[in-house]
C-alpha cells in the first residue's frame, strides 16, 4: 500500500451520504486508522469553517459537472490538489496555483508528497495565487462581462 508516511498528516472528509460515509469508515478502520488520522463529518450546509481549519484541499474526483467546491477552496486561500476535472481545468495551473494529479491512488499520494515537500512559503504562495486567480470567476467579474457585452450592442 502506498503511504505518505507523515504521522502529523490528518484527513478531514466533508460530504457524503450516511451510508457511503459508514462504508468508508469501515474501510478506514480495517486499515488500522482511526479518527485521529481520518475524520468524517458528513454533509455540511456551510463548509467554510472546514476550509478555515485546513492546510490544503484535496479533491481527486473522477467526474464532476462543475466542481464548485474547488473554486470555494481556492477562494478560501487553500493550496489545492485536484484531478483535471471539467470546469477546474479553467482555473488550475499545475505548480502555480494548484497541484494537478492523475486520478489514481499513486497520483494523489504523489500530489500530497509534492505539497509536503514544499516550504511553508511556497505553499502560501500557491494558495495566494489560487485565491487571486479564482477572482476572475466572481459574481463581479461575471456581471462586468455581461455589462461589456450589452454596452457593445
Amino acid at each position: 500500500m502506498l503511504k505518505v508516511n507523515d504521522p502529523s498528516l490528518k484527513v478531514l472528509v466533508v460530504g457524503g451520504e450516511n451510508d457511503l460515509v459508514k462504508a468508508w469508515q469501515r474501510k478506514i478502520a480495517a486499515m488500522g486508522l482511526g479518527e485521529q488520522q481520518v475524520k468524517f463529518v458528513g454533509m455540511q450546509k456551510d463548509v467554510r469553517p472546514f476550509f478555515w481549519l485546513s492546510d490544503a484541499f484535496v479533491f481527486p474526483s473522477s467526474y464532476e459537472t462543475f466542481s464548485l467546491v474547488t473554486f470555494e477552496a481556492a477562494a478560501a486561500g487553500l493550496p489545492i490538489i485536484v484531478t483535471p476535472l471539467h470546469g477546474v481545468v479553467e482555473l488550475v495551473r499545475d505548480g502555480q496555483n494548484a497541484i494537478v494529479v492523475e486520478h489514481s491512488i499513486e497520483g494523489v499520494v504523489k500530489g500530497v508528497r509534492r505539497l509536503l515537500d514544499m516550504s511553508p512559503d511556497q505553499r502560501s504562495a500557491m494558495a495566494r495565487q489560487a485565491q487571486c486567480d479564482v477572482r476572475k470567476f466572481s459574481l463581479e467579474a461575471f456581471n462586468a462581462g455581461w455589462r461589456k457585452i450589452y454596452q457593445g450592442l
